[in-house]
C-alpha cells in the first residue's frame, strides 16, 4: 500500500506563526471547542473566557497540524467549511427556503474546493483537490496516499492522454493566472486550513505538469 502523503507526523509549526488572531475568532472559537481543544465545556465557556486568546491557540494549532507540513514561504489558507445537519439544528437559518447547497456560505466553500490544486507524490502531475478526495472516500480513507486523484498512466488504471495532457495544461494556465492554488497535502481528509504554495513553487510546478503531460500522438 503507498505511504500515506501530508502525514501530521511531519507536520511542524513554523516559528514565525502567529497565534493571536485579528479575525475569524468565531469560527476558530467553535472548532476550538468542536474538536475538544477547550476543557471547559461549552462553546459559551469558550466565548467568555478571560483567557480566550488560548483558545484560539489552540485551534489554530489543530488546523496547522491537520493541515500537514508546509514548505518554505507558505501561508495558511483557512477554508470555507459546507455546513452540516448539526449546523442547522446548533444555528439560526436565516437562507431557509432559497433551495439546498444555493446558501451563500455553501456556494464560497464550493468554489473554493474547486480552485485548489496539489501535486502528486508520485508523479509531479497537478491534482484537483476534490478528485483526490472523491479517491480517498471511496477506499474509506481518512488520510490521502501517492496517486489518489491523478489521471497519469502512473497512477491511474483508467488514463486516457488526451484528457490528461489537455487538464493539466489547463489546471498549469489557472495556476499561473491566479485562478487556481497550489496547496500542500493536508493530514487529513478533513482539514481546514491548508498551506498554501508559495510562487516559485507554483510556477515550478505548472512548467512541471505540462512538461510531464505529453500531448496525445
Amino acid at each position: 500500500m503507498d505511504d500515506a502523503v501530508g502525514s501530521a507526523d511531519d507536520a511542524t509549526i513554523p516559528d514565525d506563526t502567529d497565534f493571536r488572531f485579528r479575525g475569524q475568532r468565531g469560527v476558530l472559537r467553535r472548532h476550538a471547542t468542536d474538536d475538544g481543544v477547550s476543557q471547559e465545556g461549552t462553546s459559551q465557556d469558550c466565548a467568555s473566557h478571560e483567557n480566550e486568546d488560548e483558545y484560539m491557540a489552540g485551534a489554530l494549532r489543530a488546523r496547522v497540524t491537520a493541515a500537514g507540513p508546509p514548505g518554505d514561504g507558505d501561508n495558511l489558507l483557512h477554508l470555507w467549511r459546507l455546513p452540516t445537519r448539526a449546523d442547522g439544528r446548533r444555528y439560526s437559518r436565516p437562507f431557509r427556503g432559497i433551495g439546498k447547497g444555493k446558501a451563500p456560505n455553501t456556494y464560497c466553500a464550493l468554489r473554493q474546493s474547486h480552485a485548489l490544486v496539489l501535486q502528486c507524490a508520485r508523479c509531479a502531475a497537478l491534482v484537483d483537490l476534490q478528485a483526490a478526495r472523491r479517491r480517498a472516500n471511496a477506499e474509506h480513507r481518512r488520510t490521502f496516499v501517492a496517486g489518489d486523484g491523478c489521471g497519469s498512466r502512473s497512477c491511474s488504471r483508467n488514463f486516457r492522454p488526451g484528457q490528461h495532457w489537455r487538464r493539466q495544461l489547463t489546471m498549469a494556465a489557472a495556476l499561473r493566472d491566479g485562478q487556481r492554488v497550489l496547496v500542500r497535502w493536508p493530514a487529513c481528509l478533513e482539514a481546514r486550513a491548508m498551506w498554501r504554495a508559495n510562487a516559485t513553487n507554483t510556477n515550478e510546478a505548472a512548467e512541471r505538469a505540462v512538461a510531464g503531460a505529453k500531448a496525445p500522438s
